[in-house]
């Protein structure tokens, strides 16, 4: 009987090792299913990425156009004491200003682009066209006393220097409208597009 149990034993532990096994497959396999549900509902909602950025997107730049709008206005009030106008994100969040604890998103937030990853979609790179961008003028030397004399000769003329500036100022801002328009056309075709192939 003893000899019996002992030649029995060995093919009894196989079995046992078997059953464990094909238990632990199935175990596994239910697992994967269900991990595997749950990424392709997370892979789903994923897709809404380029959506969502655009939506970002079009709020921080609305942000910043109404910033501007209240920087301008800030500094053109008049003297006396005036109720100034706080900023978009810091009257959105309830704050009276940044500060190392409240820092501002729209500063921080960078959101990579859907199609090209090592791209960002904010913050905006701004393309620089470095031919447009007026040579720095270098120190005359030698010759200060002449550039002196331009210099006063500009100054005789604040009218003709005014125009200039105001002309560049409106060329920069004109260039830089057609850029965010160019961008903004961009993003929405690459977004239909992907909503096309979806």
């Amino acid at each position: 009987m003893c000899n019996r149990l002992q030649t029995m034993l060995p093919r009894l532990e196989a079995k046992l090792v078997e059953v464990e096994a094909q238990e632990y497959l199935a175990r596994w396999k239910a697992d994967r299913d269900h991990v595997e549900k749950l990424r392709d509902a997370a892979a789903q909602r994923f897709t809404k990425y380029p959506e969502l950025v655009a939506k970002l997107v079009d709020l921080f730049r609305e942000a910043e156009q109404v910033d501007k709008d209240v920087s301008r206005v800030n500094a053109a009030a008049p003297a006396g004491p005036h109720r100034h106008l706080k900023g978009v994100e810091l009257t959105a969040r309830g704050l009276e200003s940044f500060s190392t604890s409240d820092r501002p998103i729209t500063k921080l937030a960078v959101l990579p682009d859907y199609d090209h990853s090592a791209q960002t979609a904010w913050p905006i790179r701004e393309v620089v066209d470095w031919a447009s961008i007026a040579p720095v003028q270098y120190h005359p030397g030698a010759d200060w006393a002449a550039a002196r004399s331009d210099a006063d000769a500009v100054q005789k003329q604040p009218d003709a220097v005014r125009r200039e500036q105001q002309r560049i100022e409106s060329y920069y801002r004109d260039q830089r409208r057609l850029q965010e328009e160019r961008q903004r056309r961009e993003a929405e075709e690459a977004l239909a597009a992907r909503q096309r192939s979806a």
